[in-house]
């Protein structure tokens, strides 16, 4: 099966962005992560590669453990389907269990929260149309 693409798929997008952080924490392979947060390889596998995205308990602990809290806020990304430099752009990130999405030109202004299986079904829709 063809990798997952991260600009595309809300959940590749996600496991990048844990497997990044991961890394960054000092984390060299997913055993050593999962060993520290107690739970089996191929949960960390399935979650950085897109193929099933980690639960809430699984999120919290990742991101307590890489310290995620502290920088969740530069992990804003230009969603792919924004035009370029078009009237409707818009950033998402991640924080446990919410999807977040912002006016890329408004930084200061609402942003939007969606549970996981929301964002999942609220993106596949966006891909059909």
């Amino acid at each position: 099966m063809a990798g997952r693409d991260p600009e595309t798929n809300p959940a590749a997008f996600l496991g990048a962005e844990l497997r990044r952080a991961r890394l960054a924490a000092g984390f060299s392979s997913q055993d050593s992560l999962a060993a520290k947060l107690g739970f089996d390889r191929t949960v960390i596998a399935k979650a950085e590669t897109g193929d099933r995205p980690p639960t809430t308990e699984v999120l919290a602990a990742w991101c307590a453990t890489c310290q995620l809290e502290e920088t969740i806020d530069q992990c804003w990304r230009k969603s792919s389907y924004s035009g370029n430099g078009g009237a409707d752009c818009v950033e998402i990130a991640g924080r446990p269990g919410l999807v977040l999405v912002q006016d890329t030109k408004d930084h200061a202004g609402s942003v939007l929260r969606f549970a996981p299986a929301a964002w999942r079904r609220f993106a596949g829709q966006v891909k059909r149309s």
